[in-house]
């Protein structure tokens, strides 16, 4: 039998992983989301390639990477935390037949010495802010805020909300007082499934802002939050009133319901289920206190919405 040449893995570049490294993560089984999948593949075109994609990943190690980082000008101390991110999973999506990595690496954060994340990355608007987004934002945009403030959803969540239960969509049950979250938006397509497991979920409407909705959804069909009910909401003009408020994006209203929640002392269960988050251990994967609707009603009635809702301006 002939002796075939041993490919080497020393001329693997930042170029040639970064392909194969998307690739993967399209076609796994666990496949990541598009909104993720696009920061990423964005990560990738604006920072790796031009800067550092003809080098090989084998000589890519702390000293590297540092000088990577230091050169990412103009970025927040967010991004260069996401891009530096990319970077490292680029190195270890590199791996033999086994699955071991090819380049295993120890980097050393305190080497790195990457910049802190404060300011907008921890924004979160108080309730007199909320309460005059609701009371002088038009209809549309006053019950969706109010549903962001008063639930913690994500936006793509809450704007796939549909009017009326089929049983696989995200959707307002106004009968049942929650939201039953099982799809989500991104970019105006909707997502067969949110962000996570645990995001598929049910959280329970305060009466009064179940009283809002139901209102607002009465002389509506399709998709709650829409101008003709067919076309769900973009972000963009949603996010455009916020600016004009002075509210720095959407997700400091799920920072804004956590809060709340955790200081009526909820049951860090509930807080979990109502926001959609993981268990973070085995013992809280085997409560079930998320799953027993007459708590969570009782919680939900005792804990409110944390702020005032008013009669908003007319669309």
């Amino acid at each position: 039998m002939p002796h075939m040449p041993r490919t080497t893995s020393e001329s693997i570049t930042f170029a040639t992983q970064s392909a194969t490294f998307l690739e993967s993560l399209e076609t796994r089984r666990r496949g990541v989301k598009p909104g993720t999948l696009a920061t990423w593949n964005s990560i990738i075109k604006k920072h790796v390639l031009p800067n550092i994609g003809s080098v090989q990943l084998a000589r890519f190690e702390n000293g590297a990477l540092k000088k990577f980082a230091d050169n990412l000008d103009g970025l927040s101390p967010k991004s260069v935390r996401d891009v530096v991110a990319v970077v490292k999973a680029v190195v270890s999506s590199a791996i033999d037949e086994n699955g071991n990595e090819l380049f295993p690496r120890r980097w050393n954060h305190r080497f790195l010495d990457l910049e802190p994340v404060t300011g907008s990355s921890s924004y979160m608007p108080d309730s007199a802010t909320i309460e005059k987004l609701v009371r002088e934002s038009e209809a549309l945009y006053a019950n969706l805020f109010a549903t962001l403030a008063g639930t913690g959803m994500r936006i793509g969540e809450a704007l796939s909300v549909r009017i009326g239960d089929d049983g696989q969509h995200t959707c307002f049950d106004a009968q049942a007082g929650m939201m039953r979250v099982r799809t989500a938006m991104w970019r105006s397509c909707e997502n067969d499934t949110p962000k996570t497991r645990a995001a598929i979920r049910e959280v329970d409407l305060a009466s009064e802002l179940c009283k809002m909705l139901s209102e607002f959804a009465s002389a509506r069909s399709g998709f709650l939050f829409s101008t003709d009910g067919t076309r769900p909401l973009s972000q963009t003009k949603p996010y455009t009133v916020l600016k004009a408020f002075g509210v720095r994006g959407f997700h400091g209203f799920r920072r804004y319901r956590t809060t709340i929640l955790r200081a009526a002392r909820c049951p860090e269960d509930l807080v979990r289920a109502w926001i959609g988050h993981s268990a973070n251990s085995i013992t809280d994967k085997y409560s079930k206190l998320g799953s027993d609707l007459q708590v969570r009603k009782e919680w939900c009635k005792k804990i409110g919405l944390g702020f005032v809702l008013s009669q908003s301006r007319e669309a």
